[in-house]
């Protein structure tokens, strides 16, 4: 069968509802009616006499393996398509640059970057997304996303910066618990960690000193790093948490430092990860260039360690 408009012209549609989970949803990115939204996903059924889209109870919708096949196609092609246009029209410093980061990152260091960038490409709209889930850039139409660590084999990654962490804990549960003077004196502190109760962090640092995480018997878990930062600041006990996050705390004296030596090993490193096909590098060095700025600024001067030849445009 000859790939012709009648098929391509149904293909929007479908990758509408895949990336709404939902017809109404769909209608609504589309602007169109869910009426139309459903005859044309019918139309496509019917003329490659394949069953696409199963629609369940209520307004739930998924895809048949044979409409996920299709709709990854379709959309890698969408995405090369308009890499070869963009390149034809050359690249500027305009139009949509759509980023997703992760929610501390996003939410401490982003809007800042976002100001500077203002400042050095006044006509890109920049729109911002935060989460600590996995996106799929393509599916879900990002043009880039800050990671860590860097994942995605499809995808392009340069190392954006480096961030420290530091183990932390407020004055006053200090005064109530003790000091501890060696790391095998946290069996007697209660341990913040993450909702997930990976304790990723924690687990290395007593890796790297000959000690298990299993021997510390108090633990709390905390939603993210906004819910760990706010346990330390109300005294609830000890966590590590990303420099940025926490340095101005240390600084003002609110929260003391713990074990510094021990806990400078402890690193997280953060990616621009971007499909290679596109035609976005001048939009990235100026995302680059900006966030490098807000890293040596005096706020966050002491949490990075910016990496060197990252981009140039």
């Amino acid at each position: 069968m000859n790939l012709s408009h009648h098929i391509i012209a149904h293909l929007p549609f479908l990758a509408a509802v895949y990336r709404a989970r939902s017809f109404t949803r769909a209608a609504e990115e589309m602007h169109v009616s869910q009426a139309a939204v459903s005859y044309q996903i019918r139309q496509l059924e019917q003329k490659i006499g394949v069953c696409l889209v199963v629609r369940q109870s209520g307004s739930r919708i998924h895809l048949t393996h044979a409409g996920q096949n299709l709709v990854d196609e379709y959309l890698i092609s969408e995405q090369r398509l308009q890499a070869t246009l963009d390149s034809l029209a050359g690249e500027s410093l305009s139009g949509r640059l759509k980023i997703t980061a992760p929610i501390d990152f996003g939410s401490l260091v982003m809007p800042a970057a976002i100001a500077e960038l203002e400042h050095l490409a006044p006509a890109l709209q920049i729109e911002l997304h935060v989460s600590d889930d996995l996106i799929d850039l393509i599916a879900q139409q990002f043009d880039v996303a800050i990671r860590s660590p860097a994942t995605g084999a499809a995808l392009t990654h340069h190392l954006l910066t480096t961030s420290k962490k530091q183990v932390v804990a407020g004055k006053e549960y200090l005064q109530r618990r003790g000091l501890p003077e060696t790391l095998a004196d946290l069996k007697h502190h209660r341990l913040l960690t993450r909702a997930n109760g990976k304790a990723a962090s924690w687990g290395q640092l007593f890796r790297q000193n000959d000690l298990s995480l299993d021997a510390m018997p108090e633990r709390m878990r905390l939603g993210n790093t906004f819910a760990l930062a706010e346990g330390v600041r109300n005294n609830l006990g000890v966590a590590i948490l990303p420099s940025f996050a926490v340095g101005k705390d240390i600084a003002e004296g609110k929260v003391i430092e713990l074990f510094p030596s021990f806990s400078a090993p402890l690193l997280t490193e953060f990616y621009l990860s971007y499909p290679p096909s596109a035609p976005i590098r001048k939009r990235l060095a100026a995302l680059a260039q900006a966030i490098r700025t807000v890293m040596v600024s005096e706020r966050f001067s002491d949490g990075f360690i910016e990496a060197d030849g990252l981009l140039s445009d």
